[in-house]
């Protein structure tokens, strides 16, 4: 079902400011190419990064504004990994000895590190629409323009030579 106009229902006295028609509006410099990722990103951080950089100015998205998320985005991904391989030598669990001398069984603190780390994450992928729930409704998709579908017999009626085949 194609959108009506905004200009039609306020005719029509339907018109709504919440479900006003939103353009898309660029906020910054359209980039083309991928920039370099930053130097104090790991190899996991580096190789998110020319992937996502790549597919976001392949859909010609890629705006200068967005780099500084993309690069929180891209720094996550590689320190939620580094955290993993950390838990991977340690463990989930370690042990600790307080000031008393005690030794108790305690969550190894890149556990913690993680978790918060994987939320930030979640929340810029959100604001992206890298997340599924914003990848079934379209939003981070680009738009695309809808074919108009013809009558198999619109050339053949139209008088345009060579379309229509007859069957012997």
């Amino acid at each position: 079902m194609e959108s009506i106009p905004d200009n039609e229902k306020k005719l029509k006295g339907t018109f709504q400011k919440a479900r006003k028609a939103r353009e898309y509006l660029p906020m910054g410099e359209l980039i083309r190419e991928v920039p370099p990722a930053p130097s104090y990103f790991n190899k996991r951080a580096r190789k998110e990064w020319n992937n996502l950089l790549g597919q976001m100015i392949a859909a010609e998205v890629l705006e200068s504004v967005y780099l500084p998320q993309l690069e929180a985005y891209c720094d996550c991904i590689g320190f939620i990994d580094d955290c993993a391989k950390r838990i991977k030598k340690d463990g989930a669990i370690i042990t600790m000895t307080n000031k008393a001398g005690h030794t108790n069984l305690v969550e190894h603190p890149a556990v913690k590190m993680s978790r918060q780390a994987q939320v930030l994450l979640n929340n810029i992928a959100k604001r992206f629409g890298f997340d599924p729930a914003s990848s079934m409704k379209g939003i981070g998709a680009p738009k695309k323009k809808k074919e108009e579908s013809k009558h198999p017999f619109e050339e053949a009626i139209n008088g345009t030579p060579g379309k229509l085949r007859v069957a012997r």
